[in-house]
């Protein structure tokens, strides 16, 4: 079968990109993609470029707003599916309306994290994970001196940089004793707490906010400690897989839909991909993993044509300032495991190894060199020299894998952006991705 009527759900990269995979895999396929946002596909990556006035909202657009049309796909900006019928193979949309399908896709994202805190709902507090999201928080930012930030992970730092270069008077407010807790271990995120502090951002450590309270200019936020004052406040707490509409519908749900590696959920004809998903037990809320799960997921639209494999949780934050890689979850240990790492003034570098030498995350702060070979490593499960480790020789473990300049894993047709997705045409990647902005070091031969 492929000629049936495909119906996938979401406008995101996983959404958009399994509309466009099941385009190529199936050219007779009608296919209609329903978005809850009304605007066209666009980069969620560069939102917080746009709020600071570095990027303008045209900027964002990937495809303008015909583009998926132009590719064969209807795709209906600002109509929601409300509930899924699957023993009638049918979505209601927001409308009422009754729309019949042969393979339904799933890519309904996820939903930001909102603190159970007294004024949560005051005005002057935005959360900043949509389009729409941002343009409130970008015509507020206009008049704020002094912003809040509710929340010391990875949105929430990289916000709140961007905000001290724009010249806003920052704080951080973390219930945890260390910033990026959930990717860095003490010594590195001690480092980045000091690289903060020096960006001239407030940074409180293990200072939930209590309330929020209106103030005849702007709020205050209430802590154990007291509290201090803001124009407005960014809550950047989290995020979590919207399984609403899926467990509507009798599909099973974990921390996200549970998939199989085709991308399939439990019920006949429905698969989901991206944000949403939980796929071998896990799942995240980045950007390319989400890409390449839509990308399966809309292959596999009518036959099994393509398979998932787990792979590690990867980050590159995006501030020339503080380089940082992540890859492996890297806090996370077992009895056995050993660590070695490293420390050169600013950079610091990290390795944690299973009781076999076969290397399971890394950390590296402000010096990223060898970032290639050691994601290289842990994805591919190569071997590592168990002298080299018991040596702690981090520059030797890179060499073991690093090939000369020309090589395949350096040279290629084309190359592709793990933080948007652009792809390149020739045989070396641009200094600078045209779409997100990021540096050369972020993309992976095609």
């Amino acid at each position: 079968m492929s000629t049936g009527r495909i119906i996938v759900v979401g406008g995101g990269i996983a959404g958009v990109s399994a509309a466009m995979a099941a385009r190529d895999e199936y050219p007779d396929a009608g296919i209609t993609l329903f978005a809850r946002e009304p605007y066209p596909f666009y980069n969620k990556i560069a939102l917080c470029a746009f709020i600071t006035g570095k990027k303008r909202q045209d900027h964002l657009y990937f495809h303008g707003a015909d583009g998926l049309h132009d590719y064969g796909i209807d795709a209906r900006w600002g109509e929601d599916v409300e509930s899924i019928d699957p023993g009638k193979n049918s979505v209601i949309s927001k409308d009422g309306r009754q729309w019949g399908y042969d393979r339904l896709i799933l890519a309904t994202g996820a939903v930001p994290t909102i603190p159970v805190i007294d004024g949560i709902d005051n005005k002057g507090v935005f959360t900043l994970w949509s389009l729409a999201d941002a343009i409130g928080v970008r015509e507020a930012l206009a008049g704020a001196g002094t912003v809040a930030i509710i929340g010391g992970g990875v949105l929430g730092v990289e916000t709140a940089v961007e905000l001290a270069n724009a010249g806003k008077k920052v704080i951080i407010f973390e219930a945890g004793d260390s910033v990026l807790p959930l990717h860095l271990d003490r010594t590195s995120s001690g480092m980045f707490g000091e690289f903060l502090r020096e960006k001239g951002i407030d940074t409180r450590l293990s200072t939930p906010a209590e309330r929020l309270e209106t103030r005849t200019a702007g709020l205050r936020v209430i802590h154990g400690g007291g509290g201090l004052d803001a124009d407005m406040v960014l809550l950047m707490a989290g995020a979590s897989a919207d399984t609403r509409l899926a467990r509507s519908a009798g599909i099973e749900c974990g921390d996200g839909i549970i998939v199989d590696s085709h991308m399939n959920t439990g019920v006949a004809g429905i698969s989901a991909c991206g944000n949403c998903a939980q796929f071998d037990g896990e799942h995240n809320f980045l950007w390319n993993p989400a890409r390449a799960q839509g990308e399966i997921a809309g292959a596999n639209a009518f036959e099994n044509r393509r398979e998932a494999t787990s792979t590690p949780l990867v980050i590159h934050l995006k501030m020339p300032e503080m380089p940082l890689f992540v890859c492996g979850r890297s806090i996370s240990s077992e009895r056995g495991d050993m660590v070695i790492d490293d420390r050169s003034g600013r950079a610091y570098r990290a390795l944690r190894f299973d009781d076999r030498y076969r290397l399971k995350s890394a950390i590296f702060l402000f010096e990223t060199d060898g970032f290639h070979e050691i994601e290289k490593i842990i994805r591919r499960a190569l071997p590592v020299p168990g002298d080299l480790v018991d040596a702690g020789d981090i520059d030797g473990i890179v060499k073991t894998h690093s090939l000369p300049p020309g090589d395949d894993d350096y040279r290629s047709s084309g190359w592709v952006c793990r933080m948007c997705g652009y792809s390149h045409e020739g045989d070396y990647p641009p200094e600078i991705c045209p779409v997100c902005s990021v540096g050369k070091d972020q993309f992976l031969a095609a």
